[in-house]
């Protein structure tokens, strides 16, 4: 099941919860068992805003991560300071306004789009600006002017509809 991960939080000693959003079955957590012990092989592949191939087993509590392939890294991305703060942003918002299970193939091309255009562009705030614009569109809330819409409005646009603080992404 192709996947972009979103996010990692330790669970227990050696495991961690992995929040992904899949094109198919849209944003879902896994245990990814044993991951934070030294031989693990999953670990490296598991790290945010990475596009990961996984396959996955129900548990008795938990779904888990049964093996993980990547299929994108954006090593571009994890080089560069400003590229990896606006990706860790654009997969924030994912996170922050998507539900669990909800899917949306949309909502998944455009974050990959928006993730392959940090790592191969020029590492600008309009990137997410246009990422935020998009999300908001397809979850319902679509802005009136789009075309003169700075920043901070469209800041103040993603706090107000998602009815949660959000990351800022314009640095200053």
């Amino acid at each position: 099941m192709l996947a972009i991960v979103l996010s990692r939080r330790n669970f227990r000693e050696y495991d961690q919860m992995i929040t992904v959003y899949t094109k198919d079955a849209g944003k879902q957590e896994y245990l990814a068992k044993g991951i934070k012990k030294i031989t693990s092989k999953n670990a490296a592949h598991l790290e945010p805003f990475s596009v990961v191939d996984i396959g996955t087993a129900v548990g008795k509590e938990y779904d888990y991560i049964t093996n993980v392939q990547s299929i994108y890294y954006f090593t571009g991305i994890r080089k560069d300071v400003k590229r990896a703060h606006l990706a860790s942003v654009v997969v924030s918002l994912l996170h922050i306004a998507t539900k669990l299970e909800e899917p949306d193939e949309d909502i998944f091309s455009l974050t990959l789009d928006a993730l392959q255009q940090i790592q191969d562009d020029i590492p600008e705030t309009r990137i997410v600006d246009r990422y935020a614009i998009q999300l908001l569109d397809l979850l319902g809330f679509g802005l009136e002017d789009t075309k003169t819409a700075d920043h901070s409005s469209i800041h103040a646009a993603l706090e107000y509809h998602l009815e949660k603080p959000v990351p800022d992404w314009d640095g200053k």
